[in-house]
């Protein structure tokens, strides 16, 4: 059975594509309203958890760097 991939590892994806078009750990930090070291914890698979509040905010700022 197929599992699909936790908020934090689509997070850590993402990160990593955002990443590879120029945007740094600062830029994505800024837009999601968090700091640079949980952006950096999402980033290298080392946050567990994370919170509605937090993830929330990565989504909506991961979004608006994407163009959506």
């Amino acid at each position: 059975m197929h599992r699909s991939p936790s908020i934090e590892q689509r997070f850590a994806v993402e990160i990593a594509l955002l990443l590879a078009r120029g945007h740094s750990l600062g830029d994505i930090a800024k837009e999601c309203g968090i700091s640079k070291q949980t952006v950096w914890r999402l980033a290298v698979g080392d946050a567990r958890k994370v919170s509605w509040e937090v993830g929330s905010k990565v989504e909506k700022g991961l979004g608006r760097l994407r163009g959506e």
